[in-house]
Formats: structure tokens, C-alpha cells, sequence
């Protein structure tokens, strides 16, 4: 890690909250879907629990941005964290003896999907004030090492909880209760003084102007549409990948899983070289890794060899780690601090909204065909650099 972010007690602070957070929920979201399962003996129940989250989050994107453009930023992160953590003790406490109270699990999941609503675009939103602009590449891909180190060892986790202790789905809600707890602690820490803003616009004036901004900024806008179009074709990948290994490879599920393993080794070392370069042209960059990204799927439908596909597979999630770092550097240095909460939390509106859309489309088409499904989506994303394109 660059000796700056090392130093910068601020950052790690800030690390140490988001993973140790995400960290609980991974935990959680793997004894969740299986203990549903296992219960209800189908994947609906978990289904409509997740899309509630989904939907709760998406709902309330729309008012998150102006929330934190208006509030001090360490104070939302910090009672986004307490509702959370508040929610699933809650929880833990009245379902401690097995019982299924789905409407519970719904209501839980709502409340965490809207606390992460203003979570994410706080988090964000405040790097710019912790580290200094020379800094924020480094410590995005620092956020990403980590974050991925996490998607490793969390489902792994997870499933040691399953097998070695009793307490059903109780234990989950408490491991995030307590996760969302020990992240409070380190957010409380932080030594961050808001910015005063002269604010006067009601409310839905507010949350206007940040559509407004994004709207009249071309070099935004279109990096909008860039990350909503990355973001639809990426769920081809999400769905056909395990229908790909099951065509393909003889139904070996081992496959499948050394696909994902891969996945998440080649985003960590995406995010160790990043942290090395020197933060030039980071827009071209960004325009070249969204190239190699699509070609790495185009690649991973031609060519039917096992170990090839590990490193296919490999690029991919490699390039589109290096377009995440790059897109959010950008957004965090260019975009004026007074109104980056809305735009952030716009930019995860839009995003999150065509990932289901892509879903459906993909699935549907999935029940004809998945022979080509990896080389449209893998021109899709080439195609879509087009629009940010030397425009700024």
C-alpha cells in the first residue's frame, strides 16, 4: 500500500468500517440462502427477500444523493451503520429459536437496503475529504483489493458457520448486527469536519439539481450511460457462466467454482498493480480496460478449453476491476464535492436498475441459445467505451 494511505489513519478507518460491514454481509447472505432453502425447500423465499433488498435500495436512491449533500457525511455513514446494526440484533433476538417469520426477514431486508442506500454514496462522497486527489486511484484500488479478499474468504466463512455451529439463521443476523457495530466504531474515529453548504432549495429542488448537473455535465452524462450499459451486459455473464461450465464442461461444478475463484484472484491483482501505476491518463485507461473487458468474453466463447476459460474469465473480472477503480476516480476528482452525493447515488440508481433488466433479458434468451450470449455482450461492452471516447 502507497506510505501516504498507510499513514493516513482517516483511510484505513474508512477501509476498516466498509469491509468489515461487507464482510458480515457476505456471512449473512450465504446462511440466509441456505437456511431459506433448506426450510422452505425452494430458492422463492430467497428470492423475494433479495428482491426487496433490491428494490428498497433502487426506491431509495432517488432521495439518498441530497440526504448526504445536506448532512454531514461522517454522521450518515455512522447512522447508517447503527439502523443496520440495530435491525439485525432485532431480528436475531426474536427469531433466536428457528422460527421462519418471513414478513420479518422482508421487513430486515428493506431496512438494510435503505441504510445502504446512504451508505454507499456517503462512502464514496467522503474519500475526496480523507486522502488527498493524487491519492484517490491508489486508494480505490486498495478498496477493491480488499473488497475482493472479502468475496473470497466470506462464503468460506459462511459455510464453516453452517457446518460447526448451531443457531440457524439467528447467528447471521448477529454476526451483521455485529459487523455493522465494530464499523460504527471505526467510522466514529474518523476525524472529518463537513464542509458547510448554503443549501436553500426545498428538498425535491435538490434532488432535481443533481439530474440536472449530470444532465448539463456531457462528459458525466455520458459515463452514465457508459456504466448502465457495462452494468446490462455484465449480468450475461452473472447468469450464463454457470449454464456455461454446465454445456460445455460435462456438468463438473468444481469447474464452476475454480471459474469464480479466479474471478476474484485476478480483481485483487488488478487492484495490487493499480495501486503501483502512476495516476496518468487514467481516462484512456479506463477506455482500454472497458475494450479488453468485452474481448476477454468474446475470447471466452470461442475458445472451449478449461483452463483457458479460468484465464478468460480471469481477464474479464481483471479489466472490469481496473474500469471500476478508473470510472470512480474520475467521479471522485472531477465532479464538485457540494453535490457528489447525488451524482453518486444517481450513478447507483441507474446502475442497479439495468443489472435485473439485464438479468431477465439474458435468462429469457438463455432458454434458446447460450452459444452466443458471451460474444454479444462482450461487444456490447467494447461498443459502449465509444461514448466517453476522447470527450473529456
Amino acid at each position: 500500500m502507497n506510505i501516504y494511505l498507510i499513514k493516513n489513519f482517516n483511510f484505513l478507518l474508512l477501509l476498516s468500517s466498509s469491509n468489515t460491514s461487507k464482510l458480515g454481509t457476505k456471512i449473512y447472505e450465504v446462511i440466509l440462502a441456505f437456511w431459506l432453502v433448506k426450510e422452505t425447500g425452494d430458492a422463492s423465499t430467497f428470492g423475494i427477500i433479495s428482491a426487496a433488498n433490491l428494490f428498497s435500495v433502487v426506491f431509495f436512491n432517488f432521495i439518498s444523493g441530497a440526504i448526504v449533500d445536506r448532512y454531514n457525511k461522517k454522521r450518515l455513514l455512522l447512522l447508517s451503520d447503527i439502523i443496520s446494526a440495530f435491525a439485525c440484533f432485532l431480528v436475531f433476538i426474536i427469531i433466536i429459536e428457528d422460527t421462519i417469520n418471513i414478513p420479518l426477514l422482508i421487513l430486515a431486508s428493506i431496512i438494510l437496503g435503505a441504510s445502504n442506500s446512504i451508505f454507499n454514496p456517503a462512502h464514496k462522497s467522503i474519500l475526496p475529504n480523507l486522502v488527498k486527489k493524487t491519492a484517490i486511484v491508489k486508494a480505490n484500488s486498495w478498496i477493491t483489493i480488499s473488497g475482493q479478499i472479502i468475496t473470497l474468504i466470506g462464503p468460506l466463512l459462511g459455510g464453516i458457520l453452517l457446518n460447526n455451529f448451531t443457531g440457524g439463521l439467528a447467528i447471521a443476523f448477529f454476526i451483521n448486527g455485529l459487523s455493522f457495530l465494530i464499523s460504527a466504531i471505526c467510522i466514529s474515529l474518523i476525524k472529518y469536519k463537513q464542509v458547510k453548504q448554503n443549501i436553500d432549495k426545498k428538498f425535491i429542488s435538490d434532488i432535481v439539481s443533481g439530474y440536472r448537473y449530470v444532465y448539463k455535465h456531457n462528459w458525466l452524462f455520458r459515463l452514465l450511460i457508459v456504466t448502465s450499459l457495462v452494468n446490462f451486459f455484465i449480468a450475461a455473464f452473472n447468469v450464463i457462466l454457470p449454464m456455461y461450465y454446465i454445456k460445455y464442461f460435462n456438468e463438473n461444478n468444481m469447474l464452476f467454482s475454480y471459474a469464480l475463484m479466479s474471478e476474484a484472484l485476478f480483481a485483487i491483482l488488478a487492484g495490487i498493480i493499480i495501486s503501483f501505476q502512476k495516476n496518468e491518463k487514467i481516462t484512456r485507461k479506463m477506455n482500454n480496460s472497458l475494450i479488453l473487458c468485452g474481448m476477454s468474453l468474446v475470447f471466452l466463447q470461442v475458445i472451449f478449453i478449461e483452463w483457458v476459460s479460468f484465464l478468460f474469465v480471469g481477464l474479464f473480472s481483471y479489466f472490469l476491476t481496473k474500469f471500476n477503480v478508473y470510472f470512480f476516480s474520475i467521479i471522485q476528482t472531477k465532479v464538485d464535492d457540494y453535490i457528489l452525493g447525488k451524482v453518486f447515488s444517481i450513478i447507483f440508481l441507474f446502475s442497479l436498475s439495468m443489472m435485473p433488466f439485464g438479468n431477465l433479458v439474458f435468462g429469457f434468451i438463455s432458454k434458446y441459445t447460450i452459444d452466443y450470449i458471451f460474444i454479444i455482450s462482450g461487444i456490447g461492452i467494447v461498443l459502449s467505451c465509444l461514448i466517453v471516447k476522447n470527450k473529456f
